[in-house]
């Protein structure tokens, strides 16, 4: 019984979480439908690279998509040849998640 009501409190703190950081968890939602969906239907809905439009010439988050796919795929090299960026971005977007979510918590555990 006491399992649950931690994973209880867990999800309803998570749902309080997401509520309160709307563009996150829209740009979150939005960037795994959009690898999901490229990589299950070759169908392609990601926003375009506005550097690559203009300038011609790849940005640093180029390949990042197709990094994802092929993490998905547990293709590390592919991955890394996609935009070897990946493997960092990854990790400081789960410190910058946990962490907001642990100040998050804290913050309205209250007294």
């Amino acid at each position: 019984m006491r399992c649950t009501k931690g994973i209880r409190t867990f999800l309803t703190n998570l749902i309080s979480y997401l509520t309160n950081r709307l563009f996150i968890c829209f740009v979150l939602t939005y960037t795994v439908v959009a690898i999901g969906i490229k990589a299950l239907f070759e169908i392609d809905i990601c926003i375009p690279c506005l550097w690559k439009s203009i300038f011609g010439i790849s940005c640093p988050g180029c390949g990042m998509t197709n990094a994802a796919i092929k993490l998905t795929e547990l293709d590390i090299t592919g991955a890394y040849n996609s935009n070897a960026l990946i493997f960092v971005l990854i990790p400081n977007c789960l410190f910058y998640f946990l962490f907001d979510y642990k100040r998050f918590t804290n913050k309205n555990a209250g007294p």
